[in-house]
């Protein structure tokens, strides 16, 4: 597909398997194990857990993983792959939805790779047309990072 490229080295496409399996595995079902919590107070303390300390850890191997690609532009590689997608919707989805916002915001604030990384998204030619042609996702995003 022309948006969401999928690279043709293996070694890349393991890479980028991981990455989307981290944020899915890792950092998603971490979050939603709350909703399954029935105690208020046993909800709020694992969701403050959440955000005070699990996902500054994870969002710490996202930083890294910025840093060893050492481009800043892409999470894997030189081009555009499926690890970018997951990244932004990550982003998207942490910065914007309400009930994580305020928990968020505080946490993306502290690692400048990925808000460059984000920029940089934003600013490149491939991801605006993308946008054009799909529901924009950064309109939040790019007020934090400015």
């Amino acid at each position: 597909p022309k948006f969401c490229q999928y690279p043709s080295d293996p070694e890349v496409q393991v890479d980028v398997e991981m990455i989307r399996e981290f944020i899915n595995m890792d950092i998603n079902e971490d979050y939603a194990r709350h909703f399954a919590m029935k105690d208020e107070t046993q909800k709020k303390e694992y969701i403050d857990g959440f955000f005070n300390t699990r996902l500054p850890e994870k969002l710490s191997i996202i930083n890294d993983w910025i840093k060893k690609n050492g481009n800043g532009r892409y999470i894997i590689g030189n081009s555009l792959t499926l690890a970018d997608f997951a990244v932004w919707d990550l982003a998207n989805r942490f910065l914007t939805d309400p009930r994580w916002k305020e928990g968020s915001v505080p946490v993306f604030e502290k690692f400048p790779e990925i808000q460059g990384y984000l920029r940089k998204r934003d600013e490149d030619p491939k991801y605006q047309e993308y946008e054009k042609k799909s529901y924009s996702i950064f309109y939040v995003i790019k007020r934090l990072v400015k």
